[in-house]
């Protein structure tokens, strides 16, 4: 297939049911990317059907990404599109009720290290 029959390409924005991931995924949207879109809530099919306007393929995932099965799961989404991903937007996140330097870092540390593990997302814009 060719690169110019899919858009831009294939842009992953997770945290996109609502706010700043939402807006970012319109961005793309607009930008002629096709969106694999992640949260841990069902307003994220809203969002999805909200984000069709654009007329770029659009595919939701809900899922909970502090998890491994979360993580999981939009890996196995990306993977069975079969591209890559050419623009990712790491949305996703809750505030711990505490200023991040106030934080216990050994358990922030631990949530780093389950996210850093996944597979790699490959980033080369040479063949463009």
């Amino acid at each position: 297939m060719d690169r110019n029959e899919l858009g831009k390409g294939l842009a992953v924005i997770t945290g996109a049911s609502r706010g700043i991931g939402y807006e970012l995924a319109k961005c793309a949207a607009r930008e002629g990317y096709d969106l694999i879109i992640a949260a841990d809530e069902t307003r994220i099919q809203q969002a999805a059907a909200s984000l069709n306007e654009f007329g770029t393929s659009v595919q939701a995932i809900e899922t909970d990404l502090s998890t491994e099965d979360g993580v999981d799961r939009l890996m196995e989404a990306i993977e069975a599109s079969g591209r890559s991903v050419d623009l990712l937007m790491a949305n996703a996140g809750r505030g711990r009720g505490k200023g991040f330097l106030d934080q216990d870092l050994w358990r922030l540390g631990k949530s780093s290290i389950r996210i850093s593990s996944a597979p790699s997302i490959s980033s080369d814009r040479s063949a463009t």
